[in-house]
């Protein structure tokens, strides 16, 4: 006979593998996805649209959140999460009929759709997972947490290995047909995780619920926790984009083409991915075990800090890349699992709205102010057809100030990682106004 403690540990696996699952297919979805847009829109004069793309995520990220929480409200978490990735994948598949090398208004929009899409896809399947492990004790939540971690980055490495086993015979349009099937098999798991593991909150009617206004953002983002989320999302993402854009330049003045920008893509991508699960599996549960959710959230910012200042000395290519790879490879790593932790401490109505405006929109914010920067430094400071050889120390200066405030923020999150920074009669007040139905 098994136990009451052996059964409810083996049901928390049957829950952390379904979510494994479909993140690791989203994952593999998304990094295909990306390899293709991006060996794509850095030919031809690509590069000079990049700001506006970045200004364009910027400017749609919180309609999009809004958007979502709206859906989410009146349709039910669960119908949502099928019904997204869903009409996603028939996106993929017009994209893969229209796409065409270089910028422009269709292209730019592409570029802009995949991150703001994938964004929300793993933020509703991440948070699918809290739902389905917030009974689990911490330490079998840690473990969850790890497992799922692992799978996403997985995800990431199968795709651009699959990507770069492609790459000499197909051509980066091809690749959307590839992304579309696999947003298909991640759907079908949400389905069946869905159907197997009910909500434990059942659908009402929402007709009598307030709509969402920004009154109730305000409200919720003047909460001192919550801020402190906002003001570290804003700040990572920042220091993101213009390690990506360093990254980005280099590819679009070495001269390739198509297959050989797909075939470089995918290579980095598999090294990023492929470094990030080692130090997932490695040395993320004996971190997290021994610091804990904030110490372990110190590790990216000081190794961006440690590689930054490594720039000021030596700002070679070799050294730009291993910042992106740093970046890339410990964010989703280290830092996306203790991340996602932080959420814990609210409750699963306000987890969801925190979930959607700090990762959802405030962090494509932050991307929209770098785009900017970007944007004045192009047009004062680079004339178009002149873009090698222009001066970029001032985004390294940029990067050392914006890393140490994340790194200070980040020491005042440690401090206040429980819901005591979180005023109860708030949270009381936006359950009842922001409800939102599992089903």
């Amino acid at each position: 006979m098994t136990g009451p403690q052996e059964a409810h540990s083996e049901q928390m696996g049957r829950r952390t593998t379904c979510i494994s699952i479909a993140l690791l297919l989203l994952s593999m979805a998304f990094v295909i996805a990306r390899t293709s847009r991006d060996a794509l829109f850095m030919q031809e004069s690509g590069i000079f649209d990049l700001p506006v793309a970045y200004i364009g995520i910027a400017i749609l990220s919180m309609p999009v959140a809004i958007l979502m929480l709206t859906m989410m409200r009146y349709a039910g978490a669960r119908r949502v999460r099928v019904a997204t990735p869903l009409a996603t994948g028939v996106v993929l598949l017009i994209y893969q009929r229209v796409a065409q090398p270089g910028g422009g208004p269709l292209m730019t929009f592409f570029f802009m759709f995949i991150p703001l899409i994938f964004g929300v896809l793993f933020s509703v399947v991440w948070l699918l997972g809290a739902e389905l492990l917030e009974a689990a004790s911490q330490t079998a939540r840690v473990r969850a947490y790890s497992t799922i971690g692992a799978a996403t980055i997985a995800g990431g490495a199968l795709g651009s290995a699959l990507a770069r086993i492609l790459a000499s015979g197909t051509t980066p349009e091809t690749l959307l047909g590839f992304a579309s099937l696999l947003v298909g098999a991640a759907t079908l798991v949400i389905i069946c995780t869905q159907r197997w593991f009910p909500a434990s909150v059942p659908h009402h009617s929402n007709s009598s619920v307030e709509p969402l206004k920004p009154r109730h953002i305000v409200r919720f983002l003047q909460q001192p926790y919550t801020g402190l989320l906002l003001g570290i999302s804003m700040l990572a993402s920042l220091v993101g984009v213009l390690v990506e854009f360093q990254f980005y330049l280099a590819a679009a003045t070495s001269g390739q083409g198509g297959p050989e920008q797909v075939a470089f893509f995918a290579s980095f991508y598999f090294f990023l991915h492929t470094m990030a699960l080692f130090v997932q599996l490695l040395v993320m549960p004996r971190l997290q075990h021994r610091y804990g959710i904030a110490g372990s959230l110190l590790v990216l910012p000081g190794a961006l800090l440690g590689g930054t200042l490594a720039l000021v000395g030596s700002a070679s290519l070799f050294m730009r890349s291993l910042l992106r790879v740093t970046e890339g490879g410990l964010k989703s790593s280290i830092h996306r699992a203790n991340w996602e932790q932080t959420y814990l401490p609210l409750d699963r109505a306000t987890r969801v709205i925190a979930k959607l405006l700090v990762d959802g929109a405030g962090a494509r914010v932050a991307e929209g102010l770098g785009a900017i920067i970007i944007v004045v430094w192009l047009r004062l400071a680079v004339q178009k057809g002149a873009i090698i050889g222009g001066d970029t120390r001032w985004i390294t200066w940029l990067l050392l100030v914006t890393i140490l405030m994340w790194l200070v923020l980040t020491r005042f999150l440690g401090r206040n990682l429980t819901l005591q920074g979180f005023s109860k009669e708030a949270i009381s007040e936006m359950r009842a106004e922001l409800s939102i139905p599992d089903s």
